[in-house]
Formats: C-alpha cells, structure tokens, sequence
C-alpha cells in the first residue's frame, strides 16, 4: 500500500537517494550545486554496484555543463552511472520532467513535483514536492517506473559522453550571444549524440551480455551469411493440461512461451538496431549484415572456445563485472524458457521444491565444460548456491535456491529477487 505525503527537497531528496537500490533520475536541469548537494549519495549507491540512471535536457541550456562534466567524471569512474538526454523533435519538445525514484526489490519511493535538481530548488525555493512510498508490486509504482521507462527507451533519447559535453558547453556559450549562432553548435550537437548511438556492438558491455546469454544458451552462429539462429526448445504442448504454475499462480502456456522470442527479439533489437530479424514461436534469426563488425566481435568473444553448435562461456565473463555476469546469466536463462515450482518440467508433474529456479541446458549443449562453468560462475561471481542434478536419462540441469521470487523467467520479478541475494552476498564479502 503506498503512502504519499507533501515533500522538502531539501530533506527528503538526500533520504531519497541515500538507500541500497538502483535510482532512476529524469529532470529538466541539473546545476553544479545540485549535482554536488547528492554527489556523495550517488557515490555511496554507485559503491554497492547499484545503477543509476540520469536523464536531463540540453537544448534549453539551463544545464551547467560544469555538472554535465562533473557527472561524466563519475560515470568515467563508475560504468554503472548512466547518462542520456532527450533529443527534441517536432512531435516532442524537451525534457520537462521532474523525478526520482529509488527501487528495487524491497520498498520503492518516489520523489516528484516542481524541483529540479538545483542548489536554489534544494535550499531556497519555494518548491512544491510530493514523496510516495510503497512497494515495486504497487500499482503506482508499477506505473511511475513505467513512466521513466518511456522516456529511457525513447527512440530520441541519446546516450551523453565527453564530445557531446564538448559541443554542448559550446552550444551554451552561443546561447547566451545570439540563438541564430547557437543553431549551428545545436545541430552539431544532434549530429554527434545520434552518431553515437549508432557505435557497433560492443563485448564486454552490459548491453551485449544479454545477447551472449541467448547465444550460449540457444544460439547457433552463421558467419558466411551473417546470422544468428536462436532455436527455442519449448512447446506449450508439453506441459500438464498446457499450463506453468508457479506458486498458486497458474499461466496458460500457449499465452506464456510464444511471448519469449519477441522479448528476446526485442531486446536484441536495442543493442543491434540495424540487425533484420525474423521472429516465430521458436526461432529468432537476427541477421547482423547491417551491423557493423557484430558477427566479428561475437566470435572473438568466443574464441577459443567457438563450436557453433556447442558452445561455452565466452572469453572475460567469469572476470567481469557483476551486472555484466547478471545480465548474460538473464540472456540464457530465458533463451532456456526457464519456468519454475509446480510443473516446471515438461510431462514431469511435480518437479523440485517451491523457491527453486530450474536452468536447463538441452543435451548437445550439455557439455561438461559448459556446464560446469556455468555453475562456478553463479557461485563464484554471484554467491548464490547451485543444486548440480545430473541424470542419464533426463537434461542436465542446475537448480538454484531462491526463496522468494513468484515469476517465470523472461524479465519479470523473480530474476530481481535472484540479483539482489547475489548483490547482498558479495556485499557482505567485501565488508
């Protein structure tokens, strides 16, 4: 049940932002004083490895570059900071809003009204602010979540670095002189922040750890013809009476597995834009032709363990950060179909205990070096405690204990619920 009550920015925002979760920020501008009056409440969530997400507008010019480069200085020191900005266009005009979230899996809050993120917003104007709290289940939050959402998937929201700070201090100081001369150092501007969002796939990168994932999982690389062909091994036909139960909760199948190749489609879509896919209910094939030097980077990540139908974890995972390690384990974990409690396996009835989550690995990817990495790398990377079931007669699989998540696996509740038991352990370890 959330809780809402009239808000001082100038005491409620530090509480805010002074937590354990992920924060999300979207505000019209940001000043140098503002940016230093959470500076240090950044950095302490940025030390837990949480993200935080910052959106703000440019074309106005009401953002310091001074705090945009003071911000870029904290990203250069934390790859878990991310920048973007809202291009205008003539549907949209610019970023206007006025928000902050704190979220994750235990309570959420938010932070919303006139205030930007501004020494006078904190300290001396009269500002009008509401503070809600709840939980992430509450419809409300659910709702404002989806709202910053929107605006970070946007097609115009652009992803900040130190030339656009460049071109933006440059835009200002012509600003302030004349905005027939700004209009050059603007569009400059457009030019540098759309190329940049154009960059070629990168590995190692959060962004690409997913597409790993779905790789290792169920890929199968076609580099004379720039493909990859994801063939999806479920059938809602397999399942008792055609439904995934999953504590008393019950899915229809036939409503529940066709919707996991086009999340995967979709999320592929965002780290190769160029890439042409082809999406039915078991096969996602992305043709990376269009998609500069993809194919390359995909098999170096995987030399010099490259099988195309047997393949192990890619080179640097098992040394990489941590949200790039979870966001490859979520890549093959719905590449798998997971479902879990109840009747998770196929034909199988009742099947392991409730709070468990089942990782199946098919038998000709199976292999001993894959999967024993596999395992050593949620233990060792995320702490998390990994059932090895290992029978002739049946797929390898890894059960791994997680008590209180309530989803099946392509992006919902329970993978949070997983990240942060893995979060809290090495937390605790570096302690």
């Amino acid at each position: 049940m959330t809780t809402l009550k009239t808000a001082n920015p100038k005491l409620d925002l530090p509480s805010l932002l002074s937590g354990s979760q992920d924060l999300s920020i979207a505000v019209a501008y940001v000043t140098r004083d503002g940016f230093l009056a959470i500076k240090e409440h950044l950095l302490s969530v940025l030390e837990l490895g949480r993200r935080v997400r910052v959106m703000l507008d440019l074309q106005s010019g009401n953002t310091d570059p001074s705090a945009l480069w003071d911000l870029l200085g904290l990203a250069e020191l934390h790859e878990s900071l991310l920048l973007k900005t809202i291009v205008p266009s003539s549907k949209r005009g610019i970023l206007h809003s006025k928000l902050f979230i704190s979220h994750g899996r235990g309570d959420m809050a938010f932070l919303t009204g006139s205030a930007n993120l501004t020494g006078a917003a904190l300290n001396k104007n009269l500002e009008h602010c509401l503070l809600v709290e709840g939980t992430p289940t509450d419809p409300e939050m659910t709702a404002v979540l989806g709202v910053f959402e929107e605006f970070w998937s946007d097609p115009q929201a652009k992803t900040l670095d130190e030339e656009a700070a460049r071109l933006y201090e440059l835009y200002c100081g012509r600003l302030r002189r004349s905005q027939r001369r700004a209009q050059s150092s603007w569009s400059a501007l457009v030019e540098h922040l759309e190329t940049t969002d154009r960059q070629p796939f990168s590995w190692p990168s959060v962004e690409a750890a997913y597409l790993m994932g779905v790789i290792a999982a169920r890929g199968r690389l076609l580099p004379d013809r720039d493909l990859i062909e994801v063939k999806l091994g479920f059938s809602p036909a397999n399942y008792t009476d055609r439904t995934i139960k999953v504590r008393d909760v019950s899915y229809p199948a036939d409503e529940v597995l066709p919707q996991i190749p086009v999340a995967i489609a979709s999320r592929v879509k965002k780290v190769l834009p160029d890439a042409s896919l082809q999406v039915s209910k078991r096969r996602v094939a992305i043709d990376v032709s269009a998609c500069s030097a993809a194919m390359e980077i995909i098999l170096d990540a995987y030399k010099p363990y490259l099988d195309t139908e047997n393949f192990r974890l890619p080179n640097y995972l098992t040394s990489a950060r941590v949200e790039i390690v979870l966001e490859f384990l979520r890549g093959f974990a719905v590449a798998c179909a997971l479902v879990t409690d109840g009747t998770s396996l196929p034909s199988r009835g009742q099947a392991g205990d409730k709070g468990q989550m089942m990782v199946w690995l098919r038998p000709k990817q199976g292999n001993e070096r894959l999967f024993d990495s596999l395992r050593s790398l949620i233990v060792d990377r995320l702490g998390i405690a990994v059932y090895v079931h290992k029978r002739k007669e049946r797929e390898s699989h890894l059960k791994i204990h997680c008590e209180n998540f309530q989803q099946i696996g392509f992006g919902l509740d329970w993978w949070d619920e997983l990240v942060e038991a893995g979060a809290q352990y090495n937390q605790e370890l570096f302690e």
